[in-house]
């Protein structure tokens, strides 16, 4: 019996009412077929008919005894089909997705209740991406029904389910599975998952997997086979309520980018990564960004010879008391823009062995670092970075820098570049720091700059930038560094091309 058919038959038995007429043992017949649609786990909060024509954005629950999905488009429920096709608003049943659209986008899926305890995934039927796609009023989903054994992705299959506080996913069959990215994405208030059932031997793509879990307190991944996954950007960022995460058994030997990877798990104090292969890692951006509990982390055995940006990899790590970088091959980084940035409790840092040649990119890079008192950087080559803003802004313990190594010739912002280094009173400038086609450079956060290396810095090392051709540099200057000045200095600066404020 086809769609239209039953239709005309419900809108002759079903009144205005409301109330059910049976003239005949026909239609007797025919509400019995629709009853066996909805007759396994039908209780009273469930929908006893599913009007086809009924406005789903009003549709709250959802019984489906038995799908067998065979192709698109297309529900079999026992053999009936059923499809949902308002202009706007529509129910899409798609190799077994149940998705809400308005127009070319998604909307929130308003069913409150699902009910599928088997799903016969066949022949087209291999596609479970984003099948329960922003479902946001389910409370708790049991799929342990589902034959998944020919489904090859499960990519945003639970995305967005913000509701869910019980998820049961015993006995699910993904050996055929290729994509897991975003699967749990923004399932803000589960607090556990069980995924012991899992084998990810096949899967490419676990970026953002976990994303946003912000109520998991614990998760077992030490199952996992990882060999054949390229990519884990932001997997577990958000994942603000996770103490410890154990990821020593995986092989990440064949991924490309973690960025983002711990991005804001910040009740994270053990997080252990002995088995991490990084060798053919190109992105650590955000790597480890906010995980402010950790009081230390072990990357020395880091491969990072293929990586090219480390922007914010250590930011707002605010536990950190100590950091081995040393190991770190950096020579084809070329951002490293607030790679320390807020690293509050960092006492010392060695970045001695830092290849810089290829870095473009330094902003805000030891910003916050507050106790740190030293920073060797003579081995720094800052001949290709375009940008310093704030590079050092807020060292409140520096007592000493070293600059004589800097080339700031294709810098275009050097603003507050030593701005809050308040203990600051040796700097050391080299000839190639007054390169920069940028014309303001504030020397006044100290009132304690007045030692000699300060003059030499300025009077002897000063580019010319008046026989260069340059445009006029202002030196903002403190009132006891201008007081260090001899009326003679202050004449050899001026006649450089500079201007003292």
């Amino acid at each position: 019996m086809n769609k239209s058919t039953i239709q005309t038959l419900i809108d002759k038995v079903i009144g205005k009412k409301g109330l059910i007429r049976v003239p005949s043992w026909w239609m007797r017949k025919v509400l019995m077929q629709m009853a066996d649609w909805v007759k396994e786990g039908n209780d009273a909060n469930s929908e006893k008919i599913v009007k086809i024509d009924e406005d789903t954005t009003k549709l709250r629950n959802l019984t489906l005894p038995y799908m067998l999905v065979s192709g698109t488009g297309i529900v079999n429920i026992d053999g009936n089909r059923i499809s949902f096709t308002d202009a706007d608003k529509q129910l899409m049943f798609i190799t077994g997705a149940i998705n809400f659209k308005k127009g070319d986008d998604y909307i929130d899926n308003p069913i409150a209740y699902i009910y599928i305890p088997h799903l016969d995934v066949r022949s087209q039927g291999r596609d479970m991406a984003f099948m329960f796609y922003r479902c946001s009023d389910l409370t708790s989903l049991n799929v342990t029904g589902f034959d998944t054994s020919a489904v090859t992705s499960m990519e945003s299959m639970f995305n967005g389910c913000s509701n869910l506080t019980s998820l049961v996913l015993t006995g699910f069959n993904t050996s055929a599975v290729t994509k897991m990215d975003n699967m749990f994405n923004s399932c803000w208030n589960l607090a556990s998952l069980d995924l012991s059932s899992f084998n990810t031997s096949a899967v490419t793509t676990m970026n953002s997997m976990f994303h946003q879990c912000f109520g998991l307190t614990s998760l077992d991944l030490t199952g996992f086979n990882t060999s054949a996954v390229t990519n884990i950007n932001a997997m577990f960022a958000g994942c603000s309520k996770l103490t410890s995460l154990d990821l020593s058994s995986f092989d990440t030997s064949a991924v490309t980018s973690m960025g983002y990877i711990f991005n804001g798990c910040s009740k994270l104090t053990s997080l252990n990564l002995t088995g991490f292969n990084t060798s053919a890692i190109t992105n650590m951006d955000s790597m480890f960004c906010r995980c402010s509990s950790l009081t230390s982390l072990d990357v020395t055995r880091f491969n990072t010879s293929a990586v090219t940006s480390m922007r914010s990899m250590f930011e707002s790590c605010y536990g950190l008391t100590s950091l081995d970088i040393t190991r770190f091959d950096t020579s084809a980084v070329t951002n490293m823009a607030s790679m320390f940035r807020g690293c509050s409790k960092l006492t010392s840092l060695n970045v001695t062995g830092f290849d810089t040649s290829s870095v473009m990119n330094m902003d805000s890079m030891f910003n916050g670092c507050r106790k740190l008192t030293s920073l060797d950087l003579s081995s720094f080559n800052t001949s290709v970075v375009t940008s310093m803003e704030g590079m050092f802004y807020s060292c409140l313990s520096l007592t000493s820098l070293n600059l004589s190594s800097f080339d700031t010739s294709m810098v275009t912002k050097l603003w507050m570049l030593f701005d809050d280094c308040k203990s600051l009173t040796s700097l050391i400038l080299g000839p190639n720091f007054f390169k920069a086609s940028y014309n303001y450079v504030d020397f006044s956060y100290s009132t304690q700059w007045t030692n000699d290396t300060v003059v030499t810095s300025l009077v002897t090392n000063s580019y010319d930038r008046a026989t260069a051709g340059l445009k006029t540099m202002t030196l903002k200057l403190s009132a006891n560094t201008k007081a260090a000045l001899t009326d003679e200095q202050k004449a050899a600066i001026t006649a450089k091309g500079y201007t003292i404020a």
